[in-house]
């Protein structure tokens, strides 16, 4: 019976050594594991930055023929070792009766548009404010950095000022004038987007875009006309009722004055 308790206490340590070692050799398989990455000298550096504006991270046998210096493996390494470190930072969690020492790590992104995909990924807004913010962006970003056609090949209608429109519109901010067929298309759109929130519950959310609609105006005009007004009809006072959307009219210019001021341009 000793013999036996002592081959089975003996077997013990060697299984657990075993499970270490096979550990060990797994986590020295990992990438970041298998390289130095100060051995990437600036142009290596430049050169793998220039071909990932290019190729993406996926293809690595692009990137190899641009960092020819280097394996394929290893630009493989470095790739995920800086997307891993671009993504994790440190932080010391403040709670109550722990080790002010005590560190873990979090998965962040700096990119705002990493932020804007994540939160509709997740479903998860913690406020209005924080939701608007990055549609703002969204469509802020659209506007300056797509490939807009040219307004010549639209029939005049210029899409990155439609963009703008729409972006200054979401933030409260005072919109600039678009020409008479960007107008034309921005207004059909948002009549369409209007007729789609026909369902209970969107009472706000149709009175808002009623009061965005009459916000659009025509840069060339002899006088500013808000939103569409049949010829001979009276005139009405449609931005009376715009006066409560923060940014409108920050001024507080009489409305008699702002609806007869004459365009600056011919």
């Amino acid at each position: 019976m000793d013999s036996g308790n002592d081959e089975m206490g003996s077997s013990e340590p060697s299984t657990s050594k075993s499970i270490r070692t096979r550990k060990a050799k797994e986590k020295s398989k990992l990438p970041g594991n298998q390289i130095n990455h100060q051995d990437w000298t600036e142009d290596e550096k430049m050169r793998l930055a220039t071909a990932l504006q290019k190729y993406g991270h996926l293809d690595v046998e692009k990137l190899h023929e641009e960092v020819k210096t280097k394996t394929p493996a290893q630009i493989k390494h470095f790739v995920y070792w800086a997307i891993k470190r671009s993504r994790i930072y440190f932080t010391n969690d403040d709670v109550p009766g722990r080790s002010a020492t005590h560190t873990s790590y979090r998965i962040f992104s700096k990119s705002p548009i990493d932020q804007w995909l994540s939160a509709f990924e997740e479903g998860q807004v913690n406020s209005r404010d924080e939701f608007r913010d990055c549609l703002g962006k969204a469509l802020m970003y659209i506007s300056r950095f797509e490939s807009h056609p040219d307004p010549t090949d639209c029939g005049g209608v210029d899409y990155a000022a439609m963009y703008e429109f729409l972006y200054q519109a979401v933030n409260g901010y005072p919109v600039k004038a678009v020409n008479p067929q960007t107008a034309a298309v921005l207004l059909e759109e948002l009549d369409n987007l209007f007729k789609k929130m026909s369902g209970p519950g969107s009472e706000k959310e149709r009175e808002h875009l009623s009061k965005v609609k009459r916000l659009v105006f025509v840069d060339n005009a002899t006088k500013r006309h808000y939103g569409r007004k049949d010829k001979g009809s009276k005139s009405s006072r449609p931005i009376e009722s715009l006066l409560d959307i923060k940014g409108f009219n920050p001024l507080s210019i009489p409305y008699d004055v702002l609806a007869q001021r004459p365009n600056s341009k011919p």
